[in-house]
């Protein structure tokens, strides 16, 4: 090999993300002209509201178009200080904060920051796809923590208390969950915390990107619990709760020790996020939010039409979706015979032969699964579950 081309062993070890993957063969075979739903997108299908739109209009027009600050413009950590007191009456500090280039720089700044080789992050499993390869990117090892259907892929407080050694460093919560879409209601979140009581030697991340996208409205949080304050990050941006995924801005809320390193940290690799989507996010977080709870609705009411579909399809198991966007498809049944007999190979043949696209469950630490996303509308979510279960069939036959 040419020796210009001796790449990093860090590099070389990682996987492209499946989700990207996916989404990458569905342009593919878009462009070739094959009409394919597109069920691998982990964002909203929904535009912008306007006013957050024309907020970034008037940043442009008011000159926001030089370097903001690092860690993100004050009236922007005022707007996220807010948030957090009118929802979880848990007032933060501005130092506590930094604003990000999308939730995802703002875990792998927490993971750089905290994390040294050797230690380990407990990771309940299925999870989020970028946490495995951001994690082994520090040295630290990654700590899959099982929870399959029959306990609605949740986690328990007795296989968390099992799990925690002397040597844990990190736990990592999400909910609402991707790529599952249950949701911890408070009283499990105060399980979990109660084992984590116990564990003082352990940092906590609440990954809370999906917040506003819970169906029963109601907003939970770690924020609320005050005794483990001292060693929480609170990760979440503006992507999915107001249709920004484009705009990419995030931003974490955690100890003040923390954000200083992580600042000194980005301000080398990045500096500040985008000026405009900044003052885009301030109007996301202080405006109207009906876009948002009618974007909510309908994400409830496409799942509501795919479970229909789902339920007369035999031999799959799923958890009932309480948020986000995605349901995840127990098909290990399906998956006992050559040459279809993995999620990865079966999510390709699927793609291939019905026009659909899904993510396979080995992308989220779980083999035999797939995931589906509510990015599509009603009637194409319907056309796509029903290929789904045409596939699953002659898969047996």
């Amino acid at each position: 090999m040419d020796p210009i081309f001796r790449f990093s062993q860090r590099v070389t070890t990682l996987q492209e993300s499946s989700t990207i993957m996916m989404s990458r063969l569905s342009r593919e075979k878009a462009a070739q002209g094959h009409a394919v739903i597109n069920l691998s997108l982990g964002e909203p299908d929904f535009n912008t509201p306007d006013h957050i739109k024309a907020a970034a209009k008037q940043a442009i027009d008011e000159g926001y178009t030089h370097y903001p600050p690092v860690s993100g413009y004050p009236d922007l950590k005022a707007a996220i200080i807010e948030k957090y007191w009118r929802e979880h009456n848990v007032k933060s500090r501005p130092e506590q904060i930094l604003i990000s280039t999308g939730a995802k720089q703002s875990l792998s700044n927490l993971f750089e920051v905290l994390l040294r080789p050797g230690d380990l992050v407990i990771v309940p499993t299925p999870y989020w796809v970028s946490y495995h390869d951001m994690i082994r990117l520090t040295g630290a090892q990654f700590i899959p923590l099982p929870a399959g259907p029959d306990t609605d892929y949740k986690i328990t407080p007795e296989q968390l208390q099992r799990a925690l050694t002397p040597t844990t460093r990190m736990v990592i919560l999400n909910s609402p969950n991707n790529p599952t879409g249950v949701v911890y209601n408070h009283d499990e979140l105060a399980d979990i915390v109660e084992v984590l009581r116990q564990a003082p030697h352990v940092f906590i991340i609440s990954d809370e990107i999906y917040d506003w996208l819970t169906f029963d409205g109601q907003l939970r949080s770690l924020i609320r619990f005050e005794d483990i304050r001292s060693r929480l990050a609170i990760v979440n941006g503006v992507s999915k709760s107001y249709a920004m995924t484009g705009w990419r801005i995030g931003y974490f809320i955690a100890p003040e020790p923390i954000t200083q390193q992580a600042e000194k940290l980005q301000g080398q690799i990045t500096s500040g996020a985008c000026s405009i989507s900044q003052r885009a996010a301030i109007a996301a977080l202080t405006g109207d939010h009906s876009p948002t709870i009618a974007m909510r609705r309908a994400f409830q009411r496409r799942c509501n039409a795919a479970i229909q579909i789902l339920q007369q399809i035999p031999h799959i198991q799923y958890a009932v979706p309480q948020g986000a966007m995605y349901i995840f498809l127990d098909i290990r049944h399906y998956l006992q015979r050559p040459p279809i007999n993995s999620d990865l190979q079966f999510a390709l043949w699927f793609l291939k032969q019905y026009n659909v696209s899904v993510v396979p469950g080995q992308a989220f630490g779980m083999p035999g699964h797939i995931r589906i996303s509510f990015s599509v509308n009603v009637p194409q979510l319907q056309e796509a579950l029903q290929r789904l279960g045409e596939a699953l069939q002659n898969l047996t036959t």
